[in-house]
């Protein structure tokens, strides 16, 4: 990523600023799936980094690929239109994400998983852990190896799906666009904003951080342990992004040392 801006995906460009946790079900897939490139792979990416590469003590018999290894993550099904989560979890994504205008009824969907309504952030029914920035969209990949991978129980997953899906709805998957009123923005003011170059929030993994960066005295990994402002004041207690060996109990300080004052209009 890069450590100033917002990062590019390298094969569609969009932007994005959330560095994502490992996606554990997804790395699973890969290592039973193609084992011998899986592990080459690891070993190059270990060696690069001064490291190691690890036993794998799972015997041969986690090799085998299943349906239970593709699972949604909140409803316990095979997943269908997987999407993958800032925090690491696949859920299903059965729809399109759905605008629904303001003042209308709810309108439930037969998937229990990732549903955008509205403008409220989404929510890992897992771990907790808010979604940050735009509803993540359907893994292309991820969705073609599972249908590929299970044709049978992909396809009886989809006419489940489908057929209960309310009839309202085909009129409500057409995203609504924004009114007169909303589409009128007030004239631009600058923007000025405190920039933490080559340091992300082991949180949400926002990087670089934007605004207030809080570093934790009491961890003496080399790699340090940083949180944004709004981690840090929700006492966002998920796992760390690089195996850091932090503590709810640790302190924190305010830290500028990375910082420089970046103008945006």
């Amino acid at each position: 990523m890069d450590g100033v801006k917002e990062s590019h995906c390298p094969i569609c460009r969009k932007a994005y600023k959330y560095f994502p946790a490992i996606c554990q079900l997804l790395h699973n897939l890969l290592r039973k799936s193609k084992p011998a490139d899986y592990k080459r792979r690891e070993e190059e990416v270990l060696s690069a980094n001064g490291e190691s590469p690890r036993d794998d003590l799972s015997g041969e018999a986690s090799t085998k690929l299943s349906i239970s290894d593709a699972l949604c993550a909140g409803c316990g099904q095979l997943l269908f239109r997987p999407t993958v989560l800032n925090c690491g979890h696949s859920e299903t994504s059965s729809f399109p994400p759905l605008s629904i205008p303001s003042g209308s009824p709810l309108l439930i969907l037969p998937s229990p998983c990732v549903v955008s309504l509205g403008r409220a952030p989404l929510r890992c029914r897992v771990c907790q852990g808010v979604h940050p920035g735009e509803p993540p969209q359907v893994c292309l990949h991820l969705d073609a190896f599972l249908e590929n991978q299970f044709p049978d129980e992909y396809a009886s997953r989809r006419a489940f799906l489908q057929a209960r899906l309310p009839s309202s709805a085909s009129q409500a998957e057409q995203p609504v666009g924004p009114s007169k009123q909303e589409d009128s923005q007030p004239a631009s003011t600058e923007q000025v904003l405190m920039l933490h170059y080559n340091v992300g929030c082991d949180s949400c993994g926002m990087y670089p951080i934007l605004g207030k960066r809080y570093k934790c005295t009491d961890c003496q990994d080399e790699i340090g342990f940083d949180l944004c402002e709004a981690c840090y004041e929700a006492r966002s207690n998920f796992p760390s992004r690089f195996n850091q060996r932090h503590t709810p109990g640790h302190a924190f300080v305010l830290d500028d040392s990375h910082m420089f004052v970046v103008r945006r209009p």
